[in-house]
């Protein structure tokens, strides 16, 4: 009885099945030999991480009521009115009573410190302790 072509190769591969597998297996071993090694593990973060300090009250009052309409631009132009501390105080009161936002003086105070923190840097009195 004669085989019909498919099934005459079909009998031919599965003849030559153990020779493909040693040849994929050698030639799979020689491909991982060859790869590059991975990467050593990542390095350990550093010990002394410094910590970011939380906002000041007078950094969140001045985002959250003032930079809208006061960015950075606004502190830096040729004609800015803040030359020394007093004159910054009186600013913030001025723009805090235009929104009328009611802070206190102390609030009035730790946003004028923020400014000068960030912005002007003028000396300022030195605040009484007690």
């Amino acid at each position: 009885m004669q085989m019909h072509a498919p099934l005459r190769l079909l009998a031919a591969a599965s003849a030559f099945a153990p020779v493909l597998a040693v040849t994929f297996s050698l030639l799979h071993a020689q491909a991982v030999a060859q790869a590059p090694s991975p990467p050593g593990p990542l390095p350990a973060p550093p010990a002394a991480t410094v910590p970011v300090p939380a906002p000041t009250r007078g950094k969140l009052l001045y985002d959250l009521h003032c930079i809208a309409c006061h960015n950075s631009q606004m502190h830096w132009r040729d004609a800015r009115v803040v030359r020394d501390w007093p004159s910054l105080i009186t600013q913030v009161r001025l723009w805090q009573e235009r929104g009328r936002l009611q802070w206190s003086d102390d609030d009035i105070a730790a946003v004028a410190r923020h400014l000068n923190d960030t912005i002007y840097r003028l000396s300022r009195p030195t605040e009484p302790r007690g």
